[in-house]
Formats: structure tokens, C-alpha cells, sequence
């Protein structure tokens, strides 16, 4: 029981690709945590200093939202637009 992680590795090949797609999502997800931590204003850590966050966010500067349903609204214009020659 004492094999290690490469020795497994060497012995069961078919396992490579399954550990590499793991380990970049793995990486993802925390290279994107830690830009969402330090880049957005509604991302908050220590809410005893700031109990209400909304009340500091600029008013004047635009939030991105974005949803699903409005990609696909907005798609079925533009190919509207598109097939009456605009």
C-alpha cells in the first residue's frame, strides 16, 4: 500500500489524461476564485467591516449581468434582422 502517486501513473496509463483534465479544471477554478476575490466589488470577505456591500457599489459605474435568456432573445433579432436583409 505504500505506491505513489506516479507509480500508479506508470501502472495504469489510461489515467493520465482523466488526472491532467482534473488537475487544469482544479486550476481553473481557483485562478478564476481568486480573480473574482480580488476584481469584483460584490465579492466580499470580511462582512464585520462592511455588513451591507450594495451601499458601496457606484451607482454610475455599470455592473456586467448577464443571462442565458436574453443571449437567446437577443440572437433571434439579430437573425430576424439578418434574414429581411438589414
Amino acid at each position: 500500500m505504500n505506491t505513489s502517486f506516479f507509480q500508479i501513473l506508470k501502472a495504469k496509463k489510461e489515467l493520465i489524461p482523466l488526472v491532467g483534465i482534473v488537475s487544469c479544471a482544479a486550476i481553473g477554478a481557483l485562478a478564476f476564485s481568486a480573480y473574482s476575490l480580488f476584481s469584483k466589488s460584490d465579492v466580499i470577505i470580511n462582512k464585520s467591516g462592511n455588513p451591507e456591500p450594495w451601499e458601496t457599489v457606484d451607482p454610475t459605474k455599470p455592473q456586467k449581468h448577464w443571462q442565458f435568456s436574453n443571449w437567446v432573445i437577443l440572437r433571434r433579432k439579430s437573425r430576424r434582422q439578418w434574414r429581411k436583409g438589414k
